[in-house]
C-alpha cells in the first residue's frame, strides 16, 4: 500500500508523518476490507484518526484522488502507471507501513510440489524487487 495525491494536491515538499497525513483529507477502503483494517491499526498505533473525505473501493478511491479529492491509500500495482507518468506522486510517510507479509506453507517432511517451489520461488523474486521498509514514525518538534 502506498500513499499517492493527485499532482496538483497541495501538499509541502519532503515526507509527512503520520500524524501530518492525519490532518489530510484522505480516501480510505471500505470499512471491514483487509488493507482498511491495517489502516485502522496504523491509526491505533500511532493514536490518531484520519480526516476521511470518502470510504470507497480501491479504483474509485484511485478516480477521486485522480480528481484532488484527497489522499488515497492504494495497492502500488494499482497505481503504477499513474506515478510513472506523473498524474500522481507517492508520498512517503515516516511509519506508514508499506509492506505485507506473504507465506507459503508446506508439510514438513514432504519435499514441497514443483508448483509449490516455483511459488515460492516468484515471492522470494517479488520481495527482493519490492523492499520496501516502514520508517520510525514522527520526529520530535
Amino acid at each position: 500500500m502506498v500513499v499517492v495525491s493527485a499532482a496538483s494536491y497541495p501538499l509541502k515538499p519532503g515526507p509527512l508523518c503520520i500524524a501530518e497525513l492525519s490532518s489530510q483529507r484522505v480516501l480510505l477502503p471500505l470499512k471491514g476490507a483487509v488493507a482498511r483494517k491495517e489502516i485502522e491499526e496504523v491509526e491505533d498505533q500511532f493514536s490518531v484518526r484520519f480526516t476521511v473525505v470518502a470510504e470507497a473501493d480501491h479504483q474509485t478511491n484511485k478516480g477521486l484522488c485522480l480528481g484532488g479529492v484527497g489522499m488515497a491509500i492504494l495497492p502500488a500495482s494499482l497505481v503504477a502507471a499513474e506515478i510513472a507518468s506523473g498524474q500522481l506522486r507517492r508520498i512517503d510517510v515516516e511509519g506508514f507501513p508499506r509492506s505485507r507479509a506473504y507465506f507459503a506453507v508446506y508439510r514438513v517432511g514432504e519435499p514441497p510440489t514443483p508448483e509449490v517451489e516455483s511459488l515460492v520461488g516468484a515471492l522470494k523474486e517479488w520481495g527482493r524487487r519490492t523492499q520496501d521498509h516502514p520508517g520510525t514514525g514522527c520526529a520530535a518538534a
